[in-house]
């Protein structure tokens, strides 16, 4: 079982790791922590994406992925996209 290292409102991006897993939630994008589970055979954090530079459309939308394939995000993000 995975310990999730992420609580609510927590923005993450991708390691690179993530690029080789996922679409969209890649180290590409920055997300916003909305859920996190227990345990689930999907991931164990909810995340809605909140910057994606090379898909605008794909803002807002909301995937469960596996934490430890993210990290926190690191730079000062205002909200402005």
């Amino acid at each position: 079982m995975v310990t999730c290292r992420f609580k609510v409102g927590d923005i993450i991006t991708g390691k690179p790791a993530s690029n080789k897993v996922y679409g969209v939630t890649t180290s590409d994008a920055v997300m916003e922590v909305i859920k996190v589970f227990d345990e689930d055979d999907l991931g164990d954090i909810r995340v809605k994406v909140i910057d994606y530079y090379k898909d605008v459309g794909c803002i807002g939308l909301c995937f469960t992925v596996r934490s430890p394939l993210f990290d926190l995000f690191e730079d000062d993000f205002d909200g402005n996209v």
